[in-house]
């Protein structure tokens, strides 16, 4: 429910709210954990559903590839630091340049993400 709500919340092109869940479902494809598949299988069909009616055009292309583990290389290439292929410090940097305000949102989302496959749930 509140993933849902988050659909479409935000200005621009690509709205912080699916920048942010694009992170999240971005995270939950591409990292092997556990728990990863059942969580993107409770998050990704009603985010995809909300997002027929509630966002724009590029936002529901941009979930739909997280939903396929389909990322931009900003963003691809913060994944691979964080696996030892390369400085995480330097892929955030340049993801935290993407657009207006995609980058950090999307840092944000897979942050939640990495967190939710971790085990926290504060």
């Amino acid at each position: 429910g509140s993933a849902r709500s988050l659909v479409g919340c935000g200005d621009g092109l690509t709205p912080a709210g699916d920048d942010i869940l694009a992170g999240v479902i971005a995270t939950l494809r591409l990292v092997r954990a556990p728990d990863a598949e059942m969580l993107a299988g409770l998050l990704v069909p009603p985010v995809l559903d909300a997002a027929e009616t509630s966002t724009t055009l590029l936002s529901r292309s941009l979930l739909r590839h997280a939903a396929a583990g389909r990322v931009a290389l900003p963003v691809a290439d913060l994944f691979a630091a964080l696996t030892g292929s390369g400085d995480p410090a330097d892929s955030f940097r340049r993801l935290l340049s993407v657009g207006h305000s995609s980058g950090p949102a999307l840092a944000a989302g897979i942050g939640i993400g990495l967190r939710v496959l971790a085990g926290g749930n504060e």
